[in-house]
């Protein structure tokens, strides 16, 4: 008979699987046979179709572009869903578990986004947006995601000032997730000249 312990990790093992199944659109699903357990994972990808296309349930960046995105989440089932999406996007993404890493990280290495959780322990999403505000220079604005399961339009209302540019509410979807970063960066890139 396994511990508690064991319990619970399989248990956290089983809401990671159903996050990421649930990110991709499917689904995972507990079947019963007469001796242990068995769980069937449905995925609705299409053979040969690649992943970088609008058909697959997101927006590409103009030119297929690639972009190198912090994200702060303390959640360690949430890192996998947001990292497993960033990178089905074609994006390269660096997690890190607070807001104090993410300002101490951007203020060493460049990234085109930076996604930040609103509650998080040691330094929060608000305070960690102010700070990276105060920090930067005018012109190197770099664009901040807000995302939070809490939608109460007054935490959204402190997240824009704070600093913030966008917000999506937990959970993440493919296509909300893609469509918010696309909108963020098309608006920062300079108009195409003729």
């Amino acid at each position: 008979m396994k511990n508690p312990a064991q319990n619970s990790v399989e248990i956290n093992r089983l809401t990671i699987s159903r996050g990421l199944a649930e990110a991709m659109a499917g689904t995972l699903q507990l079947e019963t046979p007469l001796r242990g357990a068995a769980f069937r994972l449905r995925l609705p990808l299409k053979e040969g179709s690649p992943l970088g296309n609008a058909r697959n349930g997101f927006t590409m960046l103009p030119g297929g572009r690639a972009l190198r995105i912090l994200v702060a989440e303390d959640t360690p089932a949430n890192q996998l869903v947001i990292r497993m999406l960033l990178t089905r996007m074609g994006h390269q993404p660096t997690i890190v578990e607070n807001g104090r890493l993410a300002v101490e990280l951007l203020q060493n290495t460049g990234f085109d986004l930076v996604i930040l959780d609103l509650q998080m322990p040691e330094m929060n999403g608000f305070e960690a947006a102010r700070a990276i505000r105060a920090a930067e220079p005018s012109q190197q604005r770099t664009p901040l995601m807000a995302f939070s399961a809490f939608t109460q339009d007054s935490e959204k209302e402190l997240a824009i000032k704070c600093g913030f540019d966008s917000f999506l509410n937990k959970p993440i979807s493919l296509a909300e997730l893609s469509a918010g970063i696309a909108a963020l960066v098309v608006e920062k890139q300079p108009p195409a000249t003729a």
